[in-house]
């Protein structure tokens, strides 16, 4: 009987737990200004993301056309002995071309973040801030620049 009370309390808590978990996703229309640089804009959004929760890139280019994330991985080489290790440093590209985003969806949790998704749906990238004005106007940003791109 005691089993049977232990395997019916997880059956209830589990859908609480996950309902107390769900990422909120929040409605905003863009809104296209002239009153900031866009890439400007993204590039700081980019680059002032909390690295608790992202990988942060080495290097962050954004253009008209794109933006360029670099990032720096270890590569281990193990020489002549286990105990001597070299560590060298791999890096690695991505590139986001504004022409290839579908979506933009903004999220909140315990921080803001964009998510931008293909035009199929499938996920590329996230980019994550404590403040709802920056992620908000990180969307405008990449909105102008997807439409420009696209205007081409």
């Amino acid at each position: 009987m005691k089993k049977w009370l232990i395997v019916l309390y997880c059956l209830l808590l589990i859908p609480l737990y996950a309902c107390s978990h769900q990422t909120n996703l929040q409605s905003y229309q863009p809104i296209k200004s002239n009153d900031y640089d866009p890439i400007q804009t993204v590039k700081s959004a980019i680059e002032l993301q909390p690295p608790t929760y992202v990988d942060l890139p080495a290097k962050v280019e954004v253009t008209n056309r794109y933006i360029k994330l670099n990032y720096l991985e270890s590569a281990f080489k193990f020489p002549v002995s286990v105990f001597a290790r070299r560590e060298d440093q791999i890096e690695t590209e991505t590139l986001i071309f504004y022409e290839h985003i579908g979506s933009l969806k903004l999220f909140r949790k315990d921080v803001w973040w964009v998510e931008i998704s293909d035009p199929a749906g499938n996920y590329i990238y996230s980019i994550y801030t404590f403040n709802e004005d920056r992620a908000k106007r990180l969307i405008d940003a990449l909105t102008v620049l997807m439409d420009s791109a696209r205007s081409q």
